[in-house]
């Protein structure tokens, strides 16, 4: 038996046994989980009431995309677009399924005003929208792009406030050229907190500037804030905090703190008056009730704790602080829970297994550490934070002293 995997070079296969609030339990260690799960397990793993909830539904299927709802469905959409600042909802299971629903949202937008040519989708990289051969597409990172509706703008990485300027000002110009050269586009597609590189937050300015320019062009405005709902920055959803407004966003992960597939599509008053009489997309489990259940109440304990990032973040800030004084760290990038520990003198390639070696616990790495807080960290949280990220950034000094890592 083998099971394909995405694995780490040089990392060994790891067997959990048990996985309780911020630790990740092994068969020979136990691991400060850094990531949240990748992002969605904001209150934490094995959360006893949410898992409480799951058994206990009073309806377990409704026939998706046919005109039934129940009370919770109900409760829940009225939440989340009031929340939101949007107007209609769609439910979908995974977060490359919500956003698949939101491109075919935004086709049958254009379909139904008759420009059907408008398909095209500006997307905005480094970014991560899912797994599914669309949303790879989305990502850039699929080798047939022939038939792709994605248009890439040539954005990268960062790793200092100089260059976050350069990089926004350099995307900007590049999507008003894309606008005047193309007729066909018809949505910007942007992750609301690029992560999966690394954490590199966009500023209030860029959101302002892209909305207007979304706007101006007659273009949809898709927000993909699957890894960045939750109350990671203290707000629900990340685009108030920007203080913009989408025509389309698309949420998953955290909105059942990663205990069962749920997702969801928002759309603005002007989508929704275009396509609610024609919306024809779904599936067996839209909702999946059992997620409804659970969502209903977590969106009430994240909104309980979201103001608590404000604490996260400057405690992640203190330990930056330390760290960058013992010649560890370079700098730190991001806001909220959200944190890239940018290694001294430069950014390198850091592997998974490199951070397991040290205690913790994450999936996705590239050239910084990067931690995503959930939002239960408490002071033990963060004095075994600041102990495994110091072990891991001497290590890497080590090995680079030695010649090991460039």
């Amino acid at each position: 038996m083998y099971e394909l995997k995405e694995i780490s070079p040089a990392e060994n296969l790891k067997r959990v046994i048990k996985t309780d609030g911020y630790w990740v339990h092994y068969e020979n260690r136990t691991n400060l989980e850094v990531q949240s799960g990748n992002c969605s397990f904001t209150l934490g793993y094995n959360h006893k009431e949410l898992k409480s909830l799951l058994p206990t539904n009073e309806i377990d299927f409704l026939r998706g995309n046919s005109g039934e709802s129940a009370e919770p469905v109900d409760r829940l959409s009225e939440t989340l677009t009031k929340e939101a600042g949007m107007d209609g909802i769609a439910y979908a299971v995974s977060g490359s399924d919500g956003n698949e629903c939101a491109f075919y949202i935004n086709d049958l937008y254009w379909t139904n005003k008759g420009e059907p040519n408008r398909r095209y989708i500006i997307s905005i990289p480094p970014c991560y929208h899912g797994t599914t051969v669309v949303c790879r597409s989305a990502n850039n990172d699929i080798v047939e792009k022939r038939q792709s509706r994605f248009v890439p703008i040539r954005g990268r990485t960062w790793y200092t406030t100089e260059d976050s300027i350069a990089n926004e000002t350099n995307v900007l110009e590049q999507i008003i050229e894309t606008f005047k050269s193309r007729n066909d586009i018809g949505a910007i597609l942007i992750e609301s907190y690029p992560w999966n590189k690394t954490i590199a937050p966009w500023s209030h300015n860029f959101y302002q500037l892209l909305r207007a320019t979304a706007t101006l062009y007659g273009a949809n405005l898709i927000v993909d804030d699957i890894a960045g709902y939750g109350g990671k920055i203290g707000t629900l959803f990340t685009h108030t905090a920007y203080n913009i407004k989408p025509d389309i966003v698309t949420i998953g992960k955290a909105l059942t703190n990663g205990l069962i597939p749920l997702s969801a599509c928002l759309i603005n008053d002007k989508v929704l008056k275009q396509v609610k009489t024609t919306f024809n997309w779904g599936h067996t489990w839209q909702p999946n009730m059992y997620g409804v259940r659970v969502a209903n109440r977590c969106i009430e304990l994240i909104k309980e704790r979201m103001a608590y990032s404000k604490v996260i973040e400057k405690n992640l800030n203190d330990i930056g602080d330390r760290l960058i004084s013992k010649g560890l760290v370079r700098n730190v990038i991001g806001n909220g829970v959200w944190k890239s520990f940018v290694p001294e003198p430069n950014p390198i390639p850091i592997s998974l297994a490199e951070i397991d070696k040290a205690g913790m616990s994450a999936t996705t790495n590239e050239n910084t550490i990067k931690t995503i807080i959930p939002l239960i960290a408490d002071d033990i949280y963060f004095e075994e934070l600041e102990k495994r990220l110091e072990v891991c950034f001497t290590n890497i000094k080590e090995q680079r002293t030695q010649g090991l890592l460039i």
